[in-house]
């Protein structure tokens, strides 16, 4: 998607292809997550992206990886405000709420929207990954949230945060 991104800034790709891409790949990735048997007693994650963060595919791929670490992902969608997404952790009692931002970076309203989210769920662990998500650590370490660069590092952490939910 990166290259895909970089090639429409260059002139090489229509905005046309980018969104064909995406679609594609948004159909793959809901087939993945939606195939995996879920079970009652797994690990409730939310994953959606926050007011102003409208790209969904690293949301979707965060679905994908909590699932294949045993989790058991509510997706909520892209744009979702604080408040909501609070609301959601709280009544399906979720253990985290991964977020994804991959655009746009440093933008006052998502930082905006990181805070309320954290003044919604003040004890849950929030999780932010995406290409835009290194522009918001000053936010993220404010409200205690864990910043991850990668799907391996998100797997490491959901792995971790599952450790400690069945051990104490």
């Amino acid at each position: 998607m990166s290259e895909l991104g970089r090639s429409w800034e260059h002139g090489r790709l229509g905005i046309v292809h980018e969104h064909m891409a995406s679609a594609v790949i948004r159909t793959v990735l809901g087939s993945i997550a939606s195939g995996r048997p879920r079970h009652n007693g797994t690990t409730v994650i939310i994953v959606a992206t926050p007011a102003g963060a409208s790209h969904e595919l690293g949301a979707l791929m965060g679905v994908v990886t909590a699932v294949s670490t045993g989790w058991n992902p509510t997706y909520l969608g892209p744009s979702l405000p604080a408040g909501e997404i609070a609301s959601a952790a709280r009544a399906r009692g979720a253990r985290a709420v991964a977020l994804s931002v991959t655009f746009p970076p440093a933008d006052p309203a998502v930082a905006d929207e990181l805070e309320r989210l954290r003044g919604g769920i003040p004890d849950t662990p929030i999780v932010v990954g995406g290409e835009a998500a290194a522009s918001y650590a000053a936010t993220l370490d404010s409200i205690h949230a864990m910043h991850h660069a990668t799907m391996h590092e998100l797997r490491e952490t959901l792995d971790r945060l599952a450790r400690e939910d069945h051990s104490g």
